[in-house]
């Protein structure tokens, strides 16, 4: 129902997030995975907020990708020099801290 181009459109970008999401709630890691990885084409200020990579790296933990998952996190930590971790399951930082050695 969003008109083309839908990059354009900021709720494009919302709808996909809602998607990764509600994959998560239900299991479908590689849905999700294909779907975070999108989103980075709709959004417009990823190079400065952290909300994507965080994002990514709540999926690929939670599909089992440590890797990835401590790649994302450790960019998302960079961005928001901490803050991304504010108001979010205490496990992602938990899984931080312990991969980084903190």
């Amino acid at each position: 129902m969003i008109p083309e181009p839908k990059k354009d459109y900021g709720d494009s970008s919302n709808v996909i997030e809602w998607m990764v999401e509600n994959y998560l709630k239900i299991q479908d890691y590689p849905n999700a995975i294909k779907w975070v990885e999108e989103l980075g084409n709709y959004l417009k200020n990823k190079g400065i907020m952290s909300d994507w990579e965080f994002l990514k790296g709540k999926v690929y933990y939670e599909a089992g990708e440590p890797e990835m998952a401590l790649e994302n996190f450790r960019i998302a930590n960079d961005k928001s020099k901490g803050k991304c971790f504010e108001e979010q399951d205490k496990k992602y930082i938990t899984f931080f801290k312990k991969q980084i050695g903190k």
